[in-house]
């Protein structure tokens, strides 16, 4: 999945948002176009969830040290990460169902702002996602300029 580019989605009565055909298609490098049947709806960062396709799901495990057993702080990380996420299949209509308690965790009501990050997309509440891009809106050329020279370190 490379994915990007953004949308305001309603979120019907049932909970389900309709993704748009770019998010849920992408074109392979041998020509073909892949259609993404099942993706993981995952807690993200910052307040937003993430939807994960398979190959970006199957990094997930070596990401969270998963057959680790580590410190308190990382099994706490894993049970929180995996206890709230679910696999999601959109209809034939592109729609999935974001489950309540996933609205709760992101304080989603009626819309979502989906983003596409490159290997996920985020699904954000609009009021939450309004509030990060005018902060780096307003930072812009310093922030770009410092990830370009590699100086990101320090953001």
């Amino acid at each position: 999945m490379e994915v990007s580019g953004s949308a305001t989605l309603k979120v019907d009565a049932k909970g389900r948002i309709f993704l748009p055909k770019r998010y849920l298609e992408s074109d392979e490098d041998d020509g073909t176009r892949r259609v993404l049947t099942s993706l993981w709806l995952t807690p993200g960062l910052e307040g937003c969830l993430w939807l994960l396709d398979q190959p970006e799901w199957r990094r997930v495990p070596r990401r969270l040290k998963l057959m680790d057993v580590g410190s308190q702080q990382l099994r706490a990380v894993q049970r929180f990460f995996l206890e709230n996420t679910e696999r999601v299949k959109p209809d034939s209509q592109g729609r999935i169902l974001i489950p309540e308690s996933h609205r709760g965790l992101a304080s989603i009501k009626s819309s979502v702002q989906v983003i596409g990050m490159g290997r996920r997309i985020e699904i954000w509440a609009p009021q939450e996602y309004e509030q990060i891009r005018a902060t780096v809106a307003s930072q812009w050329p310093k922030l770009l300029e410092a990830v370009l020279s590699g100086e990101d370190e320090e953001l």
